[in-house]
């Protein structure tokens, strides 16, 4: 529940599920549905995660990560972008956008994903998207950037990724 780690955007961009098990036996969670804030997750007392579930990918899926660092490839981010998609004959199947080091969490950007799903995306979209994903996240300034940065850093990553995904070139 790093806030500040890699894998969470992506695992939520995977669709990851938590396997795990406690006192009341066996369990399998969404890991939206487990992170619940800045090193916190909605485990319970007793319950320990023994591994993490990733779905295949359907035919035609790509993804992508990217992170923006102040220094180094090896520090932590001041905002990382995951997106994952699924397109058949260039329409988009499925889309998932996850942000992370920007928030108390790493989060999915549904409003974002929603505008791709059904539609042969454009530029022009793909830059309205992008602008989705940025807006109305509660960004936390740190010593890695301040919010308006790390906005803007969301906005590019999320455009870049996607037209990477989604653009031939």
């Amino acid at each position: 529940a790093d806030p500040h780690q890699d894998l969470p955007p992506v695992l939520l961009a995977l669709d990851a599920q938590i396997e795990g098990t406690g006192p009341d036996g066996d369990f399998v969670r969404p890991l939206d549905d487990v992170l619940s804030g800045y090193y916190e997750t909605t485990l319970g007392a007793g319950e320990l995660i023994t591994a993490v579930r990733i779905p295949p990918w359907a035919p035609g899926a790509v993804g992508g990560y990217t992170k923006t660092t102040a220094r180094t490839v090896e520090d932590w981010p001041a905002a990382g972008v995951a997106v994952s998609v699924s397109t058949e004959d260039g329409v988009v199947l499925s889309a998932a956008v996850a942000v992370g080091a920007v928030t108390d969490r790493a989060e999915r950007r549904p409003d974002a994903e929603a505008m791709l799903v059904g539609t042969r995306p454009t530029a022009d979209q793909l830059a309205d998207c992008a602008e989705a994903a940025a807006d109305g996240l509660d960004y936390a300034s740190d010593q890695f950037g301040g919010a308006d940065y790390k906005q803007t850093v969301v906005r590019v990553s999320t455009r870049r990724l996607l037209e990477r995904a989604l653009i031939p070139s």
